[in-house]
């Protein structure tokens, strides 16, 4: 499974790309390097464009791609894996290629796959940052990493919110659809990919949604379990802006309470988009909670 190999998530497998549908029939490949019988790498990617000059993309519908492997390499292993796929690229004429990496967090093969797609030729075409949290032993080690303003929120507002763990998709898609309105943007899946994504992976997609007492403002969290150590929040929503973050601020906290001493860390996901920041207080939300700053770096390789 997809989830085993060191650096696999959630999106470089085939069942979660699945929810695109007809979208990339045809183009769709699953590009393994085995040795012997066993596999030792895999890229999930889309293919297409004109004959000796094609380009592959790799997340294609995802946040992550790139080459994921079945095991921590060492250095021979690495160049040799990374040498195949360059081998076959050239072959079947494909003269662009994209990879978008996940945070080094995510896999200790990080840095020797880097370095082989440098010395392949590959440039650094952009870099976002992640914000990602530690989740500690205890939940009171979680609280203690907060910032003041964090246990202030929670200290003076936490009991004035009902929340419903694990909530469904119905629920929690007009909470959605409101807050990208606000926005003037659209939710990267649509009700009915949320549903299937919900039914397919019961265990690894969690919404939670919290509702103001007094006002009935409601606030939710859309969570992926992107791999076996971490999750990751795909969605954060609110229909009422007048009491900021708070709601959202109590539901994190739960969620960060609940996995203290299961999973390794909580990505908060991107505060950038490439090199332009357009909300600096996203990013200083997300380092409230003690999260740490990741690069996830895109990498490019073009034959003209």
């Amino acid at each position: 499974m997809v989830q085993d190999f060191e650096g696999g998530t959630l999106f470089h497998e085939r069942s979660f790309l699945n929810y695109h549908g007809s979208r990339f029939t045809g183009d769709e490949r699953f590009l393994v390097v085995t040795k012997g019988e066993a596999v030792v790498g895999l890229l999930p990617a889309i293919i297409n464009g004109e004959p000796c000059k094609l380009k592959l993309l790799s997340p294609y519908g995802g946040s992550f791609g790139g080459p994921v492997f079945k095991a921590r390499l060492m250095l021979r292993e690495a160049v040799e894996i990374m040498d195949r796929y360059r081998q076959y690229f050239t072959e079947a004429g494909i003269t662009n290629v994209s990879f978008t990496n996940a945070p080094d967090i995510y896999s200790s093969n990080t840095d020797v796959l880097e370095y082989c797609l440098l010395r392949n030729g590959y440039k650094i075409a952009k870099a976002d940052i992640f914000s990602i949290v530690p989740i500690r032993a205890t939940a009171r080690e979680v609280n203690e990493a907060y910032e003041g303003r964090v246990r202030t929120t929670l200290r003076k507002e936490k009991e004035q919110y009902i929340i419903q763990k694990d909530s469904d998709v119905e629920s929690f898609y007009p909470i959605l659809l409101i807050d990208k309105m606000g926005k003037n943007t659209t939710p990267t899946h649509t009700q009915e990919d949320l549903i299937y994504l919900k039914k397919s992976y019961p265990d690894r997609i969690r919404i939670d949604i919290a509702r103001h007492v007094e006002t009935g403002a409601l606030f939710a969290v859309c969570y992926f379990r992107v791999n076996k150590y971490g999750w990751m929040t795909f969605y954060m929503a609110q229909n009422n802006k007048e009491l900021r973050l708070s709601g959202v601020t109590v539901l994190i906290n739960e969620f960060l309470c609940d996995m203290a001493g299961t999973y390794k860390f909580l990505d908060f996901g991107g505060s950038t988009f490439g090199y332009e920041i357009s909300n600096m207080g996203v990013s200083d939300f997300k380092e409230s909670f003690g999260a740490n700053n990741h690069l996830r770096k895109t990498f490019t390789w073009n034959l003209y």
